[in-house]
């Protein structure tokens, strides 16, 4: 059984036994796959001395399947192709009014920490990665009552991903406790803010397991694991700031690590004509603010749209009318 936070030990092996520094990559494209093979200057720490291979597939999206039955939707029907193939006709009239409507409300934080929790995590082969780990804070605001998400530019001087979009995140540092901590610390390190959570120890060990996190806390729960260009293993973990001031935002960036921190509000983002797809390996890209985001972000950001933001409206609209939950 995984546990959710690795022990200094743990920690120690899995960082040290990696080498930080890669060796040559070859990249070549198909239809919706990337394969990158990384032949290393010396074998890893207890591994065979063949070359390294990752092979990744962006995963189908799906919806629960009483969601599924009670909205009539085709049983093949693929949200990871969105928009490329469009919403069935059912999604599509139950998703405009929401999306101007909705707010995060405790009902939709609620909503989304409970799919987050029962959301499937399939582990990833250890062959499919270089073993190093890292993880990124997808921040959830509000900006003028606007639903919205927090990402920033990435300046000129970092080690990698220079000038691209990015969520806050890092590599795993030995002080981190787990995965939600380390998102936690970048997360405060690139912008001075932190998702409002308690100290309690247990919240991070097992007590995740029998429950969502909220509302004990506002880190609302993990995606699924991914895997960068680099090898890297990236834990993505959904956090909720709660109603921002962007000057703030900006005045308290490092400067050094960022370049911008800006906003996209739920709506832009979900509206079909604001995503296109790379026509090479059908990935998603968001094109409707000044900075256009792609790659693991916008894979990332998509999948929690589609697989995590949808249902949970949907969900609570439905539940709205029957006079259940407010917006």
């Amino acid at each position: 059984m995984k546990v959710l936070c690795w022990s200094a030990a743990t920690s120690v092996k899995g960082i040290k036994g990696v080498r930080s520094a890669v060796g040559s990559y070859t990249h070549r494209r198909h239809l919706s796959q990337q394969v990158i093979t990384h032949t290393p200057d010396q074998p890893r720490l207890g591994l065979a001395k063949k070359p390294f291979v990752r092979q990744w597939k962006p995963p189908p999206a799906h919806l629960p399947e009483d969601l599924k039955e009670q909205l009539c939707i085709p049983e093949d029907y693929d949200l990871a192709k969105w928009p490329l193939v469009p919403y069935p006709p059912e999604i599509a009239e139950s998703i405009a009014p929401a999306l101007k409507q909705f707010s995060f409300s405790p009902c939709v934080l609620q909503r989304i920490a409970g799919r987050l929790y029962e959301f499937p995590k399939p582990r990833i082969d250890n062959t499919l990665h270089t073993g190093k780990r890292a993880a990124v804070m997808l921040p959830l605001c509000e900006i003028r009552g606007v639903p919205s998400v927090l990402l920033t530019l990435r300046t000129q001087n970092v080690g990698s991903h220079k000038g691209q979009v990015c969520f806050p995140g890092g590599h795993l540092d030995l002080n981190d406790e787990c995965m939600e901590g380390c998102a936690q610390r970048e997360c405060m390190e690139e912008l001075g803010l932190r998702v409002v959570a308690p100290s309690d120890r247990r919240l991070w060990e097992a007590e995740w397991r029998r429950r969502p996190y909220y509302p004990e806390s506002n880190v609302l729960g993990r995606l699924p694991n991914c895997v960068a260009i680099t090898g890297t293993l990236v834990t993505p973990i959904v956090g909720y700031l709660g109603a921002m001031d962007m000057r703030y935002a900006e005045n308290k960036m490092n400067k050094d690590e960022v370049a911008e921190v800006f906003a996209m509000s739920i709506r832009d983002l979900m509206t079909p004509s604001n995503v296109v797809h790379d026509e090479s390996i059908e990935m998603p890209a968001f094109v409707s603010g000044k900075h256009r985001i792609w790659g693991l972000t916008a894979y990332i950001l998509h999948h929690f749209l589609m697989n995590i933001m949808l249902p949970s409206l949907l969900v609570t609209a439905d539940s709205r009318r029957l006079g259940n939950c407010p917006w």
